[in-house]
């Protein structure tokens, strides 16, 4: 039998529907997003490259059909230059002190109502709102910090009188070392100070150092040597998202946020990195009672160093005031 032009078209048109019905019927996800839907790209500018391991990363591409772009900086500039741009970048994570100051800017976008869910998952040792009731920087990542040294029961100063202490390691954040100098400055610890290597670090070269005679600065959780004795050697520290006034899709920014602040998601990379919780309900009963949200409650923070905004010159003042160079 012979088909006219026209029922050979309406046959082929049946095969071509048959055939997307079943490649979608039998890989639905994959199909859809794959064959029609490219990744939408998302632009995350981050300070430290632990605060979104790659395991995380891998993930929440695959579920979201994203494909980030990742930028990792410490320099301001850099920061402002991809958050006034139009279109600026899609996710910040970032210190609480750097988001107060780009806030005091009117840079950053509110997590008003619809981010209710997201904000529910904070504990509310952490939540400070505005008189709005909305959140301006999110927290998800916090640490106590302090100095750590196989030598235990000394003082502080006892540790910078000992001639076989060579040096010392610091985390390589120029607020943060401000702050440590200008304390040890008024406790009169400074020429003792000068006499040793002050030496910098990224947070995870620090974190895989092995402890030695030299104090350095890290994370103290139940896994931590006792640290070094004296005042004002710790800081409270806090890590979390915020969303530019200018980026692109603040709907899609809330998503991959949301995915990530996901309870089962934080307790399956959590451990591997050094940092606490902030989030309410993660690890009730596996994670550790020193990593949660709550433990912050014991702590005694007394003498401990918070900064509250970022000094823009802090790299300029170590160097006048203490002639130090990162």
């Amino acid at each position: 039998m012979k088909l006219s032009k026209e029922s050979f078209f309406w046959v082929i048109l049946f095969l071509v529907f048959m055939g997307l019905g079943y490649l979608h019927g039998y890989r639905p996800q994959n199909f859809e997003k794959s064959n029609f839907i490219p990744p939408t790209k998302v632009r995350i500018l981050m300070t430290e490259d632990s605060l979104f391991p790659q395991e995380l990363r891998a993930s929440i591409e695959k579920e979201k059909n994203v494909q980030f772009e990742i930028i990792v900086s410490r320099q301001w500039q850099d920061w402002l230059a991809n958050i006034i741009a139009n279109p600026a970048a899609d996710i910040l994570i970032l210190p609480s002190y750097w988001a107060q100051s780009l806030n005091h800017q009117g840079l950053l976008e509110a997590f008003g109502p619809n981010s209710a869910e997201l904000l529910r998952r904070l504990s509310p040792d952490f939540t400070k709102s505005n008189p709005d009731g909305t959140l301006t920087f999110y927290p998800l990542y916090w640490m106590k910090t302090g100095l750590i040294s196989k030598k235990e029961n000394l003082s502080f100063a006892n540790y910078l009188k000992d001639k076989s202490i060579d040096s010392l390691y610091l985390w390589a954040d120029p607020d943060l070392i401000l702050a440590h100098f200008r304390s040890w400055k008024s406790q009169g610890l400074w020429p003792l100070l000068k006499d040793k290597k002050i030496l910098t670090m990224a947070w995870e070269d620090l974190n895989a150092r092995t402890v030695d005679d030299d104090p350095m600065e890290t994370s103290l959780n139940e896994e931590t040597h006792s640290p070094v004795i004296g005042s004002q050697l710790s800081a409270l520290l806090l890590w979390g998202f915020a969303v530019p006034k200018n980026a692109p899709n603040k709907s899609l920014s809330l998503s991959v946020i949301d995915a990530i602040t996901r309870t089962a998601t934080q307790e399956s990379v959590l451990l591997k990195t050094p940092f606490s919780t902030s989030l309410s309900q993660v690890g009730e009963k596996s994670f550790p009672q020193a990593r949660r949200a709550t433990y912050i409650r014991d702590l005694n923070l007394t003498d401990t160093l918070i900064i509250d905004t970022k000094d823009v010159e802090a790299e300029k003042r170590l160097i006048e005031e203490f002639d130090f160079t990162l």
